[in-house]
């Protein structure tokens, strides 16, 4: 009998333990499997060995150490922001500065992608780095898979990046003719904008991507339409098959786009919506097990799927409201008009 395979869970922007994200995607993944008889006694816990990975305690260490010190996000990110990376961030950040309100250092969504940005994305990827080294020691024998969201599609992409290697390796670092990611899965992908004001290496030129010269058997990139946080005008990630980031026939069997324009929640950024949609779900679940309903219980359970067909025109018209993309401060106001709209709106969750 094939040993259960290992899933590594990196999550998004927030406030996130290691347990509550971890709790997220095992509610989301057995709140998927109810739906279909066959499959309702499974718990998706018991089928696959998940370890999670949490960077939120570095950024916040440093979210209370700028809360003490700084008496501004633009005096905090002078602070912190090598000014060769991002040479006009402060000048911009300074037009906007008041429209942050209220919004406190210790919570601040926002706040989590600034500091990405700085020298402390560096202690973030140093430390994701070295506990995925440390899975690939655990489970020798074991395909292990990646579960990355939101802002930790970036982390997860860099660290890959930094890990991984097709030359000969360096100190700590791990050659994927012997250690390969069974399978990447990448939902609501930001990796290529943060790259973009980053300056680190682009997910279009990184080893992490399926085929022999990289470090992914294959990739699955989920996005929903309805995401403000993946429109296309924020650069996506979003490859064609013959715009020559990987081979055509590579990309056809070993890359999977998913795009789905579903909602399950008002939050369309969710984990758990993503992971909850039909269209995503039993792609999903088969990673790990054999998840194949029938024909017509698959017809019966897609259709218990809560789709909030009334709220479509809301999240429709907040998204249409975010029509262009220049630079930071318009991704930036992006995250701030969409965390105030769900607390409008009363949903139970945050970005």
């Amino acid at each position: 009998m094939a040993s259960r395979k290992v899933l590594v869970l990196i999550h998004g922007m927030g406030a996130h333990t290691s347990d509550s994200f971890k709790k997220e995607v095992i509610e989301a993944s057995n709140n998927s499997l109810q739906r279909y008889p066959s499959f309702k006694n499974i718990k998706f816990e018991d089928q696959v060995h998940i370890e999670s990975i949490s960077y939120d305690d570095i950024f916040e260490k440093h979210r209370k150490d700028l809360a003490k010190n700084a008496d501004s996000i633009t005096e905090a990110i002078k602070k912190y922001l090598p000014n060769v990376a991002i040479p006009n961030v402060i000048e911009k950040l300074l037009t906007f500065e008041q429209d942050l309100g209220d919004d406190k250092f210790e919570n601040s969504h926002i706040l989590d992608v600034l500091l990405y940005l700085t020298l402390v994305g560096a202690e973030v990827r140093a430390k994701v780095t070295v506990e995925l080294a440390k899975v690939f020691k655990k489970y020798n024998d074991s395909d292990i898979c990646i579960l990355a969201h939101s802002l930790g599609t970036a982390v997860a992409h860099d660290s890959m990046d930094m890990l991984f290697t097709n030359k000969e390796p360096e100190d700590g670092q791990l050659p994927i003719s012997s250690h390969k990611i069974h399978k990447y899965w990448a939902f609501a992908n930001v990796s290529r904008i943060i790259v973009t004001l980053s300056g680190k290496q682009s997910p279009l030129a990184s080893i992490v991507k399926p085929g022999g010269d990289g470090c992914l058997g294959s990739f699955g990139n989920v996005y929903n339409e309805l995401d403000p946080f993946v429109l296309d005008i924020f650069k996506r990630f979003n490859p064609a098959r013959t715009d020559g980031w990987i081979n055509p026939n590579i990309y056809e069997f070993f890359y999977q786009t998913i795009n789905t324009k579903k909602i399950s929640r008002i939050n369309t950024h969710s984990i758990k919506g993503y992971i909850e949609d039909p269209d995503v779900c039993h792609e999903f679940l088969n990673t790990f097990f054999s998840f194949l309903p029938s024909p017509e219980e698959k017809k019966l359970g897609d259709a218990k799927f809560k789709n909030i067909e009334s709220e479509f025109q809301k999240i429709k018209k907040i998204i249409g409201e975010i029509n262009s993309y220049e630079d930071i401060v318009s991704f930036i106001n992006a995250l701030k008009e969409f965390k105030d709209f769900l607390i409008k709106e009363g949903s139970d969750e945050l970005v």
